[in-house]
């Protein structure tokens, strides 16, 4: 993490991460099925779908 992150983001990105850590192992824990993607304009889509194709 860079200077410029504040202390919400770092507590935020631990929690997420701690969260994908324990997902890892325990069954109990919801998954995502879906995810959904929206750009702005015609340009924003297109990278979206030039990325999830790479």
């Amino acid at each position: 993490m860079n200077q410029y992150t504040t202390l919400f983001e770092q507590q935020s990105y631990r929690d997420a991460l701690d969260f994908f850590m324990e997902s890892l192992t325990n069954e109990k824990i919801a998954v995502w099925d879906y995810v959904i993607l929206t750009a702005s304009n015609d340009d924003q889509a297109k990278s979206y779908e030039m990325q999830i194709e790479h």
